[in-house]
């Protein structure tokens, strides 16, 4: 465990990425609160698997779309943890491709609304609290490469990622002079339940063709990279976009 970061918030914490970073932290021994939107059963299996080895692991069920519902993930968060080291923006609206003329406002509202306005308002939060450090804090959104390249019929998604590499580096140097760093992981295309569950098998070989190192990602590479940056020797890392790609 890091000298200086023992306390970990992570939005979205039962599965994918999320799930990964979970287990590796809380293996760790670092006090993590996680937070989960539909799978009850899923997060309280992994807060009783968790805890045989670490008992500072707590879940919080939240739906993001709901904003003042953030402000009491943080009071709930703080309660538990006292102080809140580090915060891992990495729950997000994966959706279904739709062409652009199909999609409507509202459906485009509610991926804004999560993917970004919840990551602004818990940054918000933490910068908030997290006035005097004696050591550096850090801030981790996890991002996507389809923020730079936009990708096919991910209009309503491909900007949100966008919207938050831009605000990382504003923040990064917004926030250093209070000694907290912001920075975002950029994965590729990871090899997740949610995501190959919603793909043709013609678009999953396409994207495989498209890789450099001919495989997809894995949930634990990112993980191995959030434990990383939340290290020490990362200290001088900070307002970038770190890409995980293969070379995508």
């Amino acid at each position: 465990m890091s000298k200086y970061i023992k306390t970990i918030l992570i939005t979205g914490g039962t599965s994918g990425m999320g799930k990964s970073i979970l287990e590796l932290l809380s293996s760790k021994g670092f006090k993590v609160v996680f937070t989960y939107y539909k799978r009850d059963k899923e997060a309280r299996k992994l807060v009783n698997n968790l805890r045989k080895s670490n008992k500072n692991i707590y879940s919080f069920k939240i739906n993001l779309e709901k904003h003042k519902d953030i402000d009491k993930l943080f009071t709930f968060a703080k309660k538990k943890l006292k102080n809140i080291d580090c915060l891992i923006n990495n729950a997000a609206f994966f959706v279904e491709r739709k062409k652009f003329e199909s999609l409507n406002l509202n459906h485009v509202k509610q991926v804004m609304d999560i993917n970004y306005f919840a990551v602004f308002r818990l940054c918000q939060l933490f910068a908030i609290s997290n006035r005097k450090n004696k050591d550096w804090k850090t801030i981790i959104n996890i991002s996507s490469t389809a923020a730079k390249y936009g990708g096919i019929e991910f209009t309503h998604y491909a900007p949100t990622k966008a919207a938050i590499e831009n605000l990382t580096k504003g923040l990064s140097r917004e926030l250093a002079h209070k000694k907290i760093r912001v920075l975002s992981i950029a994965p590729g295309i990871i090899d997740t339940r949610d995501l190959f569950k919603k793909e043709k098998k013609s678009t999953i070989n396409k994207m495989l063709s498209s890789i450099p190192n001919k495989r997809f990602g894995h949930s634990i590479e990112v993980a191995n990279l959030v434990n990383y940056l939340i290290d020490k020797k990362s200290e001088y890392i900070n307002g970038t976009t770190i890409t995980i790609s293969g070379g995508r």
